[in-house]
């Protein structure tokens, strides 16, 4: 419904094949037919930053390592111009992303109330981490960039929309992790089986880990290991 939105970076790896467990087993991208080898991964994962994180670019790499289409968040929440979208058609959208299968979910978006059960859906829930001068001056960077011309569009830019950098989008950056804590608690405390603990009264990231990467490679790197160590019984069913 929503192909504009949506990166499908399996189209060069054969189609996933779910065992009698309703595992999926993701070849590794570039991988020939004839190839014995598989990797085992998650089916569904939540990318979450502040921005400049680096949440794209992770998003993009763990789509292309397990074979999950990619969606980003921004062009379902924005139209030309940087208009927003009705808080209805936005749900509907996220409702029907959250619903597949399989996909790597780019975007923040933790004050939504569909973040829940984004969090609940995903098998595995990562957060790009990167120091907050360093999110300000990639911001800017690109901002700069665009208006050069010396920047290629990014893949989760709104159709439409153009880089800027105003004010309001600074004081967002610099407030992330104050307006995020809560949530982002939560998260850690299901991750170390903590006892359960609510967000808005909403149980949140019941089966899923959660883990802060710093970048694409470390992404991969610990989603593999992850998996490897078992995290595949994590998996849900649902």
């Amino acid at each position: 419904m929503y192909g504009a939105v949506m990166q499908d970076t399996s189209k060069v790896v054969k189609p996933p094949v779910a065992d009698d467990g309703g595992r999926v087993s993701a070849p590794c991208v570039g991988a020939r037919d004839d190839a014995p080898e598989r990797v085992q991964g998650p089916r569904r994962i939540a990318v979450i930053g502040r921005a400049g994180a680096g949440k794209t670019t992770v998003a993009l790499a763990l789509g292309a390592a397990f074979g999950l289409p990619v969606v980003h968040l921004d062009r379902l929440a924005w139209g030309p111009g940087w208009r927003l979208e009705p808080p209805d058609v936005l749900a509907a959208r996220e409702a029907a992303v959250i619903a597949g299968d399989r996909w790597v979910i780019d975007g923040g978006y933790l004050s939504s109330p569909s973040f829940a059960t984004r969090a609940a859906r995903a098998d595995l829930i990562v957060q790009a981490d990167a120091p907050l001068i360093v999110c300000l001056w990639r911001i800017a960077r690109r901002a700069f960039a665009a208006r050069r011309g010396s920047l290629p569009r990014r893949p989760d830019l709104p159709d439409g929309c153009e880089e800027e950098l105003p004010l309001e989008f600074i004081f967002w950056t610099v407030t992330w992790s104050r307006r995020t804590r809560k949530v982002r608690a939560a998260l850690a405390a299901r991750d170390a089986q903590d006892p359960v603990v609510d967000w808005q009264a909403t149980p949140v990231c019941p089966a899923a880990s959660f883990v802060m990467v710093r970048g694409a490679a470390d992404a991969v790197a610990r989603v593999r290991s992850i998996w490897a160590m078992g995290g595949e019984a994590q998996t849900r069913q649902s």
